[in-house]
């Protein structure tokens, strides 16, 4: 049990990196001064490939192609949330 125990500590860690790293792209693609900044082409480098999945599937939905804002970096964010909740609701209970 202790082994799963710190695979589920050690996923919590990378989803927290991860989010670190989100709201890093997010923080820069809204700051003009950031957008070709090295630090946000390292973000865009590691999330692309998980964001444009999601991006592809969302562009199904006939709201989302017509939103002005990219969907797909915020229901990845909250995926990420709920997926460290429950790993931590399983570290704590079981």
């Amino acid at each position: 049990m202790d082994f799963i125990k710190v695979i589920a500590y050690t996923l919590i860690y990378l989803l927290s990196l991860f989010e670190i790293v989100l709201v890093v792209r997010a923080i820069c693609s809204w700051v003009p001064y950031f957008r070709e900044s090295r630090v946000s082409r390292i973000a865009n480098t590691i999330s692309e490939p998980i964001i444009a999945p999601i991006r592809n599937m969302l562009m199904n939905i006939s709201f989302v192609r017509r939103c002005p804002i990219d969907l797909s970096f915020l229901v990845l964010y909250i995926f990420i949330r709920i997926a460290s909740s429950v790993l931590t609701a399983f570290v704590y209970y079981v």
